[in-house]
């Protein structure tokens, strides 16, 4: 499928082909129940030297992907191929335990195309999450918080979310760290129940800014500058969200 869920037609000699980014769903049924089925994606130069022996470790294979077999044997899962994979002829191999016991290993021939999508980035950036001297999310926070992750494309890449936790009215600057801390966890685990995966940076800001995982700010220019909270139109600075991607402009 490519990288939206829309059906890829086969190749004119019948083989099956993804692009870049795309996805492989894999329907499967026959396995040991609670086995692993394990995806694997082999170079054809590699495949051939063997013939048609089942291969299921080689330095070139791609690990593509595993889930657990069902009690009656089903196996669901769709797989995405990463943008850096090659274009060219592979073997998709799924190699998995029989309701016998035994080796199970299916061979499919796959070809990879060049993403001809064209990418697009994309930056969504909002603050003041909290009322008072809480660590609370008001209600019109969580709805901002929601619509940050809604405006995330599907087929979205590269997701670098920025978070600034800030406090700077409580009376100690332990209370106010400490806040700020709270409050920068609060958004975080607000947008991973939202759904929003991809790189995590927290910082947390009272007097001057504290690294809270003692790492940089990625610098390039999607987030350079995002690790600066917002502030009202007093100047007071607020506890902020970024979240950067890269999406296609087309399927």
């Amino acid at each position: 499928e490519t990288r939206t869920g829309a059906p890829e037609p086969l190749s004119p000699n019948g083989v099956m082909q993804v692009p870049q980014g795309g996805l492989i769903s894999v329907n499967a049924t026959g396995y040991a129940p609670q086995s692993t089925l394990a995806v694997f994606a082999i170079p054809r130069s590699e495949t051939r030297a063997f013939g048609t022996r089942a291969v299921r470790a080689l330095d070139n294979a791609m690990w593509l992907g595993s889930a657990t077999v069902a009690s009656d044997g089903s196996v669901r899962m769709t797989l995405s191929v990463p943008m850096s994979m090659n274009i060219g002829d592979y073997v998709l191999q799924l190699n998995g335990e029989s309701d016998q016991a035994q080796l199970r290993s299916v061979n499919l021939l796959l070809n990879v195309m060049n993403n001809t999508s064209t990418m697009r980035s994309g930056l969504v950036r909002d603050a003041a999450f909290y009322e008072g001297k809480s660590a609370t999310l008001s209600d019109e926070g969580k709805k901002k918080l929601r619509s940050m992750a809604a405006a995330i494309p599907t087929a979205a890449q590269d997701v670098n979310v920025v978070i600034v936790g800030v406090s700077i009215s409580l009376d100690t600057f332990t209370g106010n760290i400490n806040l700020a801390r709270d409050r920068a966890e609060g958004i975080a685990k607000y947008l991973e129940a939202q759904g929003v995966s991809g790189t995590y940076t927290v910082s947390v800001t009272t007097t001057f800014t504290i690294d809270a995982t003692d790492r940089a700010l990625r610098s390039d220019t999607r987030t350079a500058g995002l690790d600066k909270p917002k502030e009202s139109s007093t100047g007071k600075p607020l506890s902020t969200a970024s979240i950067s991607f890269e999406a296609p402009t087309t399927t």
